[in-house]
């Protein structure tokens, strides 16, 4: 490396922090306003992972889905991030962890984790970017995926069909 480009480079370096990352400056201003919680009907309390749908709304008209935790760990949390900014995500994560005098348990983590996928589809939505692009980026060129609970729909092939065209849950809205 020549001196003058570790020079400029440097001072680019020091100016970072005042220029707004281009994510942040393209993001709308927004507010979240509802969250709801959807029952998965074919849920098994005895089996620890919830199948139940989030989704947080937004002011904006943007809603993010998420997936997990149990009404009333999302009631509790949800509580915490209504008039507050989706796109805040870590702020709001550390918030709805710090949230309340006790430590959070395996099912609250559950239900922020849900609360937290919905804010990152959120964003990802307002600036019209797939969410592993505001992670870090590509990481691997594929996915294994595995059904948990999907109902056969014959040969492999079919029910992999039947799961990736969607599933009725045949949800009730709380």
């Amino acid at each position: 490396m020549r001196r003058r480009d570790l020079l400029r480079y440097s001072l680019l370096g020091l100016a970072a922090p005042i220029l707004p990352r281009p994510t942040q400056a393209a993001l709308p201003s927004a507010k979240i306003t509802r969250i709801r919680f959807y029952h998965a009907s074919d849920s098994r309390p005895i089996f620890n992972q919830s199948g139940h749908i989030v989704t947080v709304e937004t002011d904006t008209g943007i809603t993010g889905i998420g997936e997990g935790g149990s009404r009333d760990t999302v009631e509790q949390l949800a509580g915490l991030l209504i008039g507050e900014n989706p796109f805040r995500t870590e702020h709001l994560w550390q918030l709805m962890y710090r949230g309340y005098f006790y430590p959070p348990g395996r099912e609250k983590i559950h239900a922020l984790g849900a609360l937290d996928l919905a804010l990152w589809d959120i964003k990802g939505k307002a600036l019209d970017v797939p969410i592993w692009h505001l992670l870090g980026g590509l990481t691997r060129e594929h996915i294994e995926c595995y059904s948990t609970g999907f109902p056969s729909a014959g040969s492999l092939r079919d029910t992999a069909r039947a799961c990736i065209n969607g599933i009725n849950f045949g949800t009730q809205a709380h």
